[in-house]
């Protein structure tokens, strides 16, 4: 399974906040990501005191041991 982590950070007040989306598209550039973050912030949906300050593509593997119901 993929993901996609987005943060914001707030220097003034030393916090973050960020989120993940599940089973981003393959082709995702980086461009892409900060054009959405940056409007995001721009929008108000991510408070303006918020910076972009990271994305990450994460895939991880799941290995399931047994699911008996």
């Amino acid at each position: 399974m993929r993901n996609l982590s987005v943060r914001w950070y707030d220097s003034t007040a030393k916090k973050s906040k960020g989120f993940y989306i599940k089973e981003p598209k393959e082709t995702l550039t980086q461009a892409e990501v900060e054009t959405v973050m940056g409007n995001l912030v721009t929008l108000k949906v991510i408070p303006s005191s918020y910076a972009v300050d990271y994305a990450a593509v994460i895939d991880t593997q799941k290995n399931e041991l047994f699911n008996l119901i």
